[in-house]
C-alpha cells in the first residue's frame, strides 16, 4: 500500500476519490476503505481478451438472461464496487503511445457499452499523441469552435457513442453479454429485460500497431435471434499523412 493517496471531491452526499493501486490489492482496499466507486482505466488492458474481461467484470451490472426478483424486499449479497470506466485518465500515457492510433475509437466504443458510468480526459477525442501533464502544463486549451470542432479527431463519433450510452441506461438495457469473437474482435450486447430488445456492438481492436493501412480480419457469422431493426452507426478509423503519426506532430507553444 506504499504510495497510496486519496485526493477527494465532495458534492452533496457523494464523495469521489482518486485511488491508484495495483490489481493485487484492489479487493483489500475496497473492503478497508468502504469505497463505493472505483475508477477503471480501459486502456490498461493488455489485449482484446483482457478488455472483454474488464467489461464483464466491472461494466456488467447484470449478465444477460439473469433471473431477478420483483419483490420490494431483497436479500443483500456481496458484489463488486461500481466502476467508472475511463478510456484514458489524466495521469496515463496516450493510447497512441501505449497501443496504436487505431485503438482510440474501439476503446471508447467498448466503454460506451459498459453498464456503468464512463469518463475521459481532454486530448483523447482530439487524438493528441502524447501525455498531457495537467500539473506542469502551462498552455491553454484549444478554443471551440475556432481551433477545435466536430471535424477534429473522433469528437463527432464520440458524441454519438456518449448519447447511445445514456440512451441504453435510460431505456433499461441493464443486462450485458461479452463475446470474444476473435483474438482482435470483441462483441458487447446490451439487453433490456422488460422488452427483450438488444443492441449489439462489434469492434475491431488494435492493441498493436497494424501500420498505416490495417486490414480487418474476417470472422465467423454472428447469428442473431429475432429481427434486426436497423444499423445504428458504422465507423471506420483511417489515417492520412506520414506514418507513424508522431513523425509530423509538433507542439503548439500556445495551445
Amino acid at each position: 500500500m506504499r504510495g497510496l493517496s486519496l485526493p477527494s471531491v465532495v458534492s452533496g452526499d457523494f464523495r469521489a476519490s482518486s485511488l491508484s493501486v495495483c490489481s493485487s490489492v484492489t479487493v483489500f482496499t475496497k473492503r478497508r476503505l468502504f469505497a463505493a466507486n472505483f475508477v477503471n482505466d480501459i486502456q490498461i488492458s493488455c489485449d482484446c481478451h483482457d478488455l472483454g474481461r474488464q467489461v464483464h467484470r466491472y461494466g456488467a451490472s447484470r449478465p444477460a438472461g439473469a433471473f431477478f426478483e420483483r419483490a420490494s424486499a431483497r436479500r443483500l449479497y456481496p458484489s463488486v464496487s461500481h466502476a467508472v470506466f475511463y478510456d484514458q485518465t489524466h495521469d496515463n500515457p496516450s493510447v497512441l503511445e501505449k497501443h496504436s492510433v487505431f485503438n482510440y475509437l474501439p476503446l471508447s466504443a467498448v466503454g460506451s457499452f459498459a453498464c456503468c458510468a464512463i469518463g475521459s480526459t481532454r486530448g483523447y477525442d482530439e487524438l493528441v499523441p502524447h501525455y498531457i501533464d495537467v500539473v506542469k502544463e502551462e498552455r491553454f486549451y484549444s478554443r471551440w469552435p475556432d481551433q477545435v470542432n466536430y471535424n477534429i479527431g473522433i469528437i463527432k463519433p464520440k458524441s454519438i457513442l456518449n448519447e447511445l450510452h445514456s440512451w441504453l441506461s435510460s431505456e433499461g438495457f441493464s443486462e450485458t453479454f461479452v463475446d470474444q469473437i476473435t483474438p482482435n474482435v470483441l462483441g458487447v450486447t446490451r439487453f433490456c429485460p422488460e422488452t427483450r430488445e438488444a443492441v449489439l456492438l462489434i469492434t475491431h481492436t488494435a492493441f498493436h500497431d497494424p501500420g498505416p493501412n490495417p486490414h480487418h480480419s474476417d470472422f465467423h457469422p454472428i447469428r442473431l435471434g429475432g429481427r434486426v431493426n436497423r444499423l445504428l452507426c458504422e465507423i471506420l478509423s483511417t489515417f492520412k499523412g506520414d506514418y507513424p503519426p508522431q513523425r509530423d506532430f509538433k507542439k503548439n507553444p500556445q495551445v
